[in-house]
C-alpha cells in the first residue's frame, strides 16, 4: 500500500458554495493550480441548502477556513456574513470570492474581471471602443461595470423591456462620466454604428435550450467585430453561430468562467498567475466540458 501524503495536517482548504455544484470545474481549476504553484491546499465542492448557508459560514468562521468562491443562489445573500467588501463587489451587488484574513472574511467579485482577461488574451481592446451589452440581470450589472472601468466610448444596453436597461444603466452610470444607452430588444438592429464589441449576458441558448438565440436574425452581426456570449454549453450557440456566419469574431464564455476562478485563486495567494498557464488550463477545460 502507498500512502497518499498529498494531503496533511498543514493542507488549507477552500472549497465552492452553491446550491447546484455538481458539474462544477471549479475544484479541477484550483487543484490543477495547486500543483503548478506548489500550494498545500485542497479545493471541493459543497451543495448547500439556502437555510444552512448562515450556519455553514459560521462553522468556517470557527475553523478559520482559507477561503470560497460562492456561486447561484448566495452571492448576494452571503455579503451580510462578511466583515468587509470591496468596492466594485459593492458596487455590482454581489460576491463571488472570500478570503479569511485574521480580521475575518473579506468579499471581492471577479466575475466582472473574467471578461477583461478574456477580452485580453482575445486581443479585444476596450478603450475607445463601442459596446454593446444583451440583457440587464446580474451577469449584464458585473459586465457593464468591468468594461465601463475600461473606458470605452459608448455602451448601450438592449434588453426585451426598457425599463429593467434603464434600472442598470441608473445604477452603474452613476459610477463612470461615459455614455450609455438603452435600447430594445427588438430595436436592436436599428443601431446604425459599428459595434466594437456585443456580449450576450443572459441564459437563452445554453443547454438543452440549443436553438433559441436572444436575437433571431439580426443584421446587427453585419455591424459587430467581436461577439462574446457567456454561455458555454454549448460552446457554440446560435447566437455564435450567426454571428459568425456574419464575419465577427467569436468567444463563448469558458474563457470568463476560467479566469475569474483564476482571479480568484490569485486574490487567495497574492500571486500573480502567468497567461501562459492560464491558456494552458483553458485549453485543457475545454476538452474536459
Amino acid at each position: 500500500m502507498q500512502i497518499n501524503t498529498s494531503i496533511n495536517a498543514k493542507t488549507k482548504l477552500y472549497g465552492l458554495i452553491g446550491n447546484s455544484v455538481e458539474h462544477s470545474i471549479s475544484p479541477y481549476l484550483h487543484n490543477t493550480l495547486a500543483s503548478i504553484y506548489g500550494h498545500n491546499i485542497s479545493y471541493t465542492a459543497f451543495k448547500v441548502e439556502e437555510s444552512d448557508l448562515k450556519s455553514v459560514i459560521d462553522a468556517a468562521y470557527k475553523l478559520k477556513l482559507q477561503g470560497f468562491n460562492i456561486t447561484v443562489p448566495y452571492k448576494e445573500a452571503i455579503m451580510k456574513e462578511l466583515v468587509h467588501i470591496d468596492d466594485l463587489a459593492k458596487r455590482i451587488g454581489s460576491v463571488n470570492t472570500i478570503k479569511w484574513t485574521e480580521q475575518g472574511y473579506f468579499g471581492y467579485n471577479t466575475d466582472a474581471l473574467g471578461i477583461l482577461k478574456s477580452l485580453e488574451l482575445n486581443d479585444i481592446k476596450i478603450k475607445d471602443s463601442t459596446v454593446i451589452i444583451i440583457g440587464a440581470g446580474g451577469a449584464a450589472k458585473a459586465i457593464a461595470n468591468s468594461i465601463l472601468m475600461q473606458n470605452p466610448k459608448k455602451v448601450y444596453i438592449a434588453n426585451r423591456t426598457i425599463d429593467k436597461a434603464t434600472a442598470l444603466i441608473e445604477n452603474v452610470g452613476k459610477y463612470y462620466d461615459i455614455p450609455i444607452k438603452s435600447v430594445l430588444l427588438e430595436d436592436i438592429s436599428d443601431i446604425t454604428e459599428m459595434i466594437d464589441i456585443c456580449i450576450q449576458t443572459t441564459s437563452v441558448g445554453m443547454y438543452p435550450n440549443v436553438d433559441n438565440s436572444v436575437v433571431s436574425g439580426c443584421k446587427l452581426f453585419s455591424k459587430c467585430r467581436n461577439v462574446i456570449d457567456i454561455v458555454y454549453n454549448p460552446k457554440k450557440t446560435k447566437f455564435l453561430s450567426d454571428a459568425e456566419n456574419m464575419g465577427c469574431k467569436i468567444i463563448n464564455g469558458l474563457g470568463m468562467l476560467v479566469f475569474q476562478g483564476i482571479m480568484s485563486y490569485e486574490i487567495w495567494h497574492d500571486i500573480k498567475v502567468d497567461n501562459d498557464i492560464a491558456r494552458d488550463i483553458l485549453c485543457d477545460i475545454e476538452r474536459y466540458v
